[in-house]
């Protein structure tokens, strides 16, 4: 209940949040990392941001195509109508729903992570 509410919440929220991040200015990197911390920091929050935005519409996808519906908190968007269902749709987003989901679990400790070294090297060289 609580995962699919949210991940619908998440799907009506993301686009404004990428207009959002389009419309705002980066802060750029920070002063004396090196290219490749740069680099990766920048691939790091790309993927997430692909993330973000595949997991919650993978995850409308399989409710809509697959006829569940989509669950948003107390109520329940309908499902495609009968004629238009698309299994084959709803299998290959729950599939790579799933993959998706696994790969968030890596890529968020490794972005937390890659800040945190940012961070304490910084604070060091202070």
């Amino acid at each position: 209940f609580y995962h699919k509410s949210c991940g619908t919440t998440a799907a009506l929220l993301i686009g404004p949040r990428i207009a959002l991040r389009l419309a705002s200015k980066s802060p750029g990197p920070l002063a004396g990392n090196h290219s490749l911390e740069n680099m990766a920091g920048s691939l790091s929050h790309l993927a997430l941001y692909g993330l973000i935005t595949f997991l919650p519409l993978s995850g409308v996808a399989m409710g809509y195509f697959g006829g569940a519906g989509i669950p948003f908190w107390y109520t329940t968007f309908p499902a495609a109508a009968k004629e238009d269902r698309k299994p084959d749709i709803a299998k290959w987003s729950f599939k790579n729903h799933k993959l998706a989901g696994q790969a968030l679990e890596y890529i968020v400790p490794l972005h937390i992570g890659g800040k945190c070294t940012i961070l304490f090297t910084s604070f060091c060289l202070c």
